[in-house]
C-alpha cells in the first residue's frame, strides 16, 4: 500500500530529483510475482485475511479516547471508594448477590477418600451503586450492545465472600486477581446488577461415596456455595443459570445431571442465618471395564465349571481336574482384578458376584468327588442308585446357580437397561452384551435343571417299580412260612 500511495503521488517528488518510475515498476511486479507465490491457505498478513472478506462485521469498541476512560476510572476509583466496605442499597437491607457455576471439567473423583475435583467458573454479581456512570456521559455516545463493559481490576473493588464452603484444601481463599466487568447505568437498569465477576477455579471438595452397587453405583455430591462470614441479614444469595460444557466426564464417572436450590441454614458457632446456594451433582461410573474384564469371564467360568458335571463317572479323573481348573481360574481372575477394587471395609455388589461364583465353582467339583465316592463304596444295595444320585446332585447345583445368578442380576437389571440406552453411561454394547449373556446362562441353567429333572423323573419311577416288585417278591418268600407257623 505504501508503494501505491507514493507511486500515485509524483508532485511530492522534487524536479531535480532523477526518474525512479522504471525501478518502481520493477518493484512492483516483483511484489505482485512474490504474492502470488505464496501459498494462500497461510497467510502472513492479518489485514489481507480480513480485507478478502468484506461481509466480516468487526465490533466497535465502546471507547472514544484514551482521556475519557483514564477520566471515568479516576472519578470511579476516587479515594473516597473504600474497597472493604460493603456497597449499601439506596433502599437499605441487604445487598443481593446473584451466584452461578460454569461447569468445565471433572478432574478426578476419588470415592475412597470421599474427595471430588472440578473445574468450575464462580459467577457473581451485584450492585454497587458506588461504581454507577452514564456511558453517554462518559464517552458522548451510549453503550447499545451488551457487551459494552469495562474491565477492572478484583483487588481495587470491593467483593463479597462468598466460597466453597464444603472445599477441602482452602485455595480460594487466595485471591486469584481474576479480573471483573463493570457495565453502565442502563444495564444496571434492566437486570439490577453493574459488577460481573467470573472466577476460574479448581475446588477440591467433600463427597461420601456409597459403592453398595460397585461397579454399577451412581453417585450424588453436593456443592455448598455461601458467605464465609456474611449472615443474610447483610448479604442474600440469589441463584442464577448455571452452565456445564458438553460431556463432563473421567475415565471413571460421568456427571448426569445437576441441580441447584437455595437453602438457610444456622451457624456452627453464632445464632446466625446464612444463605447457601446448593448443587446437587449426580454421577455415574462406567462399567465397562468391569464388566468385560470381570464379570463376564467370571461368569463364564462358573458356568463351565457347572458344566463338568455332565461328564460320566466313567470320566471321573478328567471332571474333577476340570472342575479344579475352573476353581482356580475363578481365583486367578479375583487376584488379577483386585487392584481395581476400592479398598473399603463395606460389603459391594462385585464381593457378593464373586463369592458366589466362587462357592457354585467349589459345590460343582464336590459334587462329582460325592458321587464317585458313594459309588466305590456301595453304600446300600435297595437305595438309589448313583446314577440317580448325579442327576439329584445336578438339579440341586443347577437350580442353586438360577437362583444366585437371578438374585445376583435382578438388582442392577433395570439399571443396566437404562443405561443402554443411554451414550453417556455404560457403554451401549457391553451393556447390551452382559444382558444379553445372563439371560442366556438362565435360559441354559433352567435347561439344564428341566432335563435334569425330567432324567431324575424317570428315574424315580424305574426305582419306585424296582423297589414294589423287590418289596412283593419278599412278601411271597415269607408267606409260606408264616401259613406252616399258623397249623403248627
Amino acid at each position: 500500500q505504501n508503494v501505491v500511495t507514493v507511486w500515485r503521488h509524483p508532485s511530492a517528488w522534487q524536479a531535480n530529483e532523477p526518474n525512479f518510475a522504471p525501478m518502481m515498476w520493477l518493484l512492483i511486479v516483483f511484489v505482485a510475482v512474490a504474492c502470488a507465490s505464496v501459498d494462500g491457505s497461510k497467510p502472513i498478513n492479518v489485514t489481507a485475511v480480513s480485507f478478502h472478506f468484506p461481509s466480516f462485521d468487526a465490533p466497535i469498541s465502546p471507547f472514544v479516547s484514551q482521556q475519557q476512560l483514564e477520566a471515568l476510572y479516576d472519578d470511579l476509583l476516587r479515594p473516597s471508594y473504600n474497597k472493604n466496605m460493603p456497597p449499601v442499597p439506596r433502599s437499605g437491607g441487604a445487598i443481593n448477590v446473584g451466584v452461578g457455576v460454569n461447569f468445565v471439567k471433572l478432574k478426578s473423583f476419588d470415592v475412597v477418600s470421599g474427595t471430588l475435583t472440578l473445574v468450575v467458573h464462580l459467577r457473581l454479581c451485584w450492585r454497587d451503586d458506588r461504581l454507577q456512570f452514564n456511558s453517554q456521559k462518559a464517552f458522548r455516545s451510549s453503550w447499545n450492545s451488551p457487551a459494552d463493559r469495562i474491565v477492572l481490576n478484583s483487588n481495587l473493588v470491593w467483593n463479597p465472600d462468598v466460597v466453597f464452603l464444603n472445599e477441602v484444601d482452602g485455595r480460594q481463599f487466595r485471591h486469584d486477581g481474576a479480573p471483573l466487568l463493570l457495565t453502565d447505568d442502563r444495564f444496571l437498569e434492566k437486570t439490577g446488577v453493574n459488577v460481573l465477576w467470573q472466577r476460574p477455579l479448581e475446588i477440591e471438595t467433600k463427597c461420601r461415596a456409597d459403592l453398595s452397587m460397585f461397579p454399577f453405583d451412581s453417585q450424588s455430591c453436593e456443592l455448598r456455595i455461601g458467605s464465609w462470614a456474611t449472615s443474610r441479614q447483610y448479604l442474600q444469595l440469589e441463584p442464577q443459570q448455571l452452565y456445564t460444557e458438553n460431556n463432563i466426564h473421567t475415565q471413571e464417572f460421568n456427571m448426569t445431571d445437576v441441580e441447584v436450590k437455595k437453602a438457610i441454614v444456622q451457624g456452627n458457632v453464632s445464632l446466625e442465618y446464612f444463605d447457601q446456594v446448593v448443587f446437587s451433582l449426580q454421577f455415574q461410573r462406567f462399567a465397562h471395564y468391569h464388566v468385560i474384564h470381570f464379570i463376564l469371564p467370571m461368569l463364564t467360568v462358573t458356568m463351565m465349571a457347572i458344566g463338568t458335571m455332565w461328564m460320566g463317572r466313567d470320566h471321573v479323573g478328567p471332571r474333577v481336574n476340570a472342575g479344579m481348573k475352573m476353581v482356580l481360574a475363578v481365583l486367578t481372575v479375583s487376584f488379577i482384578t483386585a487392584r481395581q477394587r476400592p479398598p473399603v471395609g463395606v460389603d459391594i455388589w462385585l464381593d457378593k458376584f464373586q463369592t458366589h461364583c466362587f462357592l457354585l465353582t467349589v459345590v460343582s467339583v464336590a459334587e462329582g468327588m460325592m458321587v464317585d465316592f458313594i459309588g466305590d463304596t456301595k453304600w446300600c444295595a435297595y437305595c438309589l442308585s448313583v446314577s440317580v444320585l448325579d442327576r439329584l446332585g445336578r438339579v440341586v447345583v443347577v437350580s442353586a446357580a438360577w437362583a444366585v445368578v437371578e438374585w445376583d442380576f435382578s438388582s442392577v437389571s433395570w439399571e443396566l437397561e437404562q443405561r443402554g440406552r443411554q451414550t453417556d453411561g455404560i457403554t451401549e454394547e457391553s451393556s447390551d452384551l452382559l444382558i444379553s449373556f445372563v439371560q442366556g446362562v438362565l435360559y441354559l441353567l433352567a435347561a439344564f435343571a428341566a432335563s435334569s429333572i425330567a432324567s431324575l423323573f424317570y428315574e424315580l419311577l424305574v426305582f419306585a417299580r424296582k423297589w414294589r416288585s423287590h418289596q412283593n417278591a419278599h412278601q411271597h418268600q415269607e408267606l409260606p412260612t408264616t401259613v406252616g407257623k399258623a397249623v403248627v
